[in-house]
């Protein structure tokens, strides 16, 4: 804080007074960091301003949700009164590959194999979950 005093004032006179707005920072975390990229605007966001965040997932992967000063699918913080924390979180999209071999269809499903008739009524949309019995 500066203080200024002046002599008597003896007739009109102009004072004029500069201030620096109070602004905040916004940290943001994508979580893992391949997965993808948050952005928040305005950043930083003014005292008492809102802001918005959006994540965006990489290739190849899904968009699962915030969390620290924002929870779920969307990001809107107002009335900002202190530095701000954003994590995003993104998860591997599913992979399921299907595969002709000798005895029938072998499956690839998110790193697990399934092979055989469980094969062939996933591949038919049948199944619902892997069997007990994969390897």
């Amino acid at each position: 804080m500066t203080i200024y005093v002046s002599g008597s004032i003896t007739a009109a006179c102009t004072v004029a007074a500069a201030f620096t707005p109070i602004t905040y920072a916004i940290a943001t975390t994508a979580i893992p960091k391949a997965g993808g990229t948050v952005t928040c605007d305005p950043d930083p966001v003014p005292y008492g301003g809102s802001v918005t965040c959006i994540a965006i997932p990489s290739v190849g992967y899904l968009f699962r949700g915030f969390s620290g000063d924002c929870s779920g699918l969307t990001c809107t913080v107002n009335k900002v009164t202190a530095p701000l924390s954003i994590n995003a979180t993104f998860a591997l999209k599913p992979t399921v590959v299907a595969t002709p071999f000798a005895s029938g269809w072998c499956l690839l499903v998110m790193g697990v194999l399934i092979a055989g008739a469980a094969a062939r009524q996933l591949r038919r949309g049948r199944a619902s979950a892997p069997p007990k019995n994969h390897f």
